[in-house]
């Protein structure tokens, strides 16, 4: 057997086991295999209360890899099936924990290490768990908002903001890139010369709130029921050429919103779900940090928006902080783009401004005000004035005279900082607190010496040959140490991070 031919035959193997392990114990429960369905078992399952469930357990081709599909019968199905009226039957409902095709969701996607269905015992406690919390109408369930994976995909995705003012109305939806559509103002209706009204354009879409919903739409006929009052309007607007329908509903106290493309079919309407997703600043926040409202209310400076400051105001960003000053006096140059925030679009500019631009584009509604300023610190005056001016300066120059500046103003009480460097071309990172607290400051680094490096032109020393990982590792850990500094979280003097040691020449 080949090298390459080992690993798939060892993973068919442990297929092969699992399925005998599983099939063993479907047997010992009486499930029989049905003839006409390949790897899959038919019986009877009998559960709370004396209860009992007709289920067909399918076994996938990847399994134990992936779950198995366990899917209930329907109470007349199951009398077919028996030949007789089954008493006590538990027909299992059409809830929220039910995929499109009608199978159990039994099972998290959690740790990938862990395949727990593998293991009978366990699977059949799902099962019965699943139809014991059924009988119970599932109190205390959670508020999945994902409706559209009950329906065919159409490939595109729709944004929106706050539906609640828009409810009852038709609206536009305005393309925008890469497949999106966003909800936009009410249309107005388009009357021809006599005063007819014209049918609604194709981007139309009409825009309905559901209210709370105690089961998942999964057809037309569904969608028509949960309508209530609306499901007139609704009909109407569909055959009468609203093919869009963005639908807003509550499950307690969160509220979700589903988006279908509708087309008159036959009898009924066909539907297809579009990916849905808030487009509101709180959506953006929520991603953020938990304290992003303290945040927020906070400024920081970056001084030096190089590769790992660069990284650091990106993290900042992301992270919430209400006011960011970038402090640079260079240019981006080609080189640099390989380990800085921002491409090779920005080459020229300076490193200031071009990093300004890649935040405020890739996150423009943050509300984060980004001030740049091509200037560095190379007095006390300096250094006082910037510490004093922001809640706290990170400093990522790694510049000598600056840090020393920095490091000297911060100790006699102007002003708060951390400072982050990558040593030793990434055999380590680390970050120190200025003023140092009580504690003392870090040791000095022990670091392997360096190799002679290649001189390019334009350049006093030679260039740094830092993996562009080590460089977001410094940025990591400097933006976690700069939000515990701004929120007040305890924390010691500062961390080395040796991330390798150096390989030899």
């Amino acid at each position: 057997m080949s090298s390459s031919s080992a690993p798939a035959e060892q993973l068919r193997l442990a297929g092969v086991q699992a399925r005998e392990v599983l099939a063993d114990a479907l047997a010992r429960r009486a499930f029989e295999r049905q003839g006409h369905l390949k790897d899959t078992w038919r019986g009877v399952l009998t559960h709370r209360g004396g209860a009992v469930t007709v289920l067909d357990i399918a076994l996938p081709p990847d399994f134990p890899f992936t779950v198995p599909v366990v899917k209930p019968l329907t109470r007349a199905a199951a009398n077919v099936w028996a030949g007789q009226e089954i008493e006590e039957y538990h027909e299992a409902s059409w809830s929220w924990h039910r995929e499109r095709k009608g199978h159990l969701c039994l099972f998290e996607r959690g740790d990938p290490t862990r395949l727990p269905w593998a293991d009978p015992g366990t699977l059949f406690e799902q099962i019965e768990a699943w139809l014991d919390q059924d009988l119970d109408g599932w109190p205390d369930d959670e508020p999945a908002l994902d409706m559209d994976r009950y329906f065919r995909g159409s490939g595109l995705t729709v944004l929106f903001g706050d539906l609640a003012p828009v409810a009852g109305r038709v609206v536009q939806l305005r393309p925008a890139r890469y497949g999106c559509r966003i909800v936009g103002e009410p249309a107005r209706p388009r009357r021809g010369k006599r005063g007819r009204l014209l049918p609604w354009p194709r981007s139309s879409a009409l825009v309905l709130d559901l209210g709370e919903l105690t089961s998942p739409i999964r057809d037309w006929s569904s969608l028509v029921a949960s309508a209530g009052p609306d499901a007139e309007k609704l009909v109407s607007s569909v055959h009468g050429g609203i093919r869009e329908l963005v639908l807003r509903y509550r499950r307690g106290e969160s509220v979700g919103a589903l988006a279908l493309e509708a087309r008159p079919q036959g009898d009924g309407v066909a539907l297809r779900a579009h990916v849905t997703a808030p487009l509101d600043r709180a959506s953006l926040q929520r991603r953020s940090h938990p304290r992003h409202a303290e945040l927020g209310s906070l400024s920081v400076s970056v001084l030096g928006v190089g590769a790992v400051g660069s990284a650091v105001a990106d993290l900042l960003h992301r992270s919430g902080v209400g006011h960011l000053e970038l402090v640079d006096p260079d240019r981006l140059l080609p080189g640099n783009v390989i380990r800085h925030l921002a491409g090779h679009e920005h080459v020229g500019r300076a490193k200031v401004a071009a990093v300004k631009s890649v935040l405020m584009r890739t996150r423009p509604g943050t509300g984060c005000r980004i001030d740049a300023r091509e200037d560095t610190v190379t007095t006390l005056a300096d250094a006082r004035t910037l510490l004093e001016s922001v809640d706290l300066v990170v400093d990522a120059t790694a510049d000598a005279t600056a840090s020393t500046l920095l490091a000297a103003a911060a100790s006699a009480g102007a002003g708060r900082a951390v400072s982050v460097a990558v040593l030793a071309d990434g055999v380590a990172v680390r970050v120190d607190h200025w003023p140092a607290p009580g504690t003392g400051a870090l040791p000095e680094p022990d670091l392997p010496p360096t190799a002679p490096g290649v001189y390019e032109a334009g350049c006093s020393s030679p260039v740094s040959t830092t993996p562009p990982a080590a460089v977001w590792e410094a940025a990591a850990v400097a933006a976690r140490h700069a939000i515990d500094e701004l929120l007040s979280i305890p924390h010691t003097a500062g961390e080395e991070r040796r991330l390798h040691p150096r390989p030899s020449q």
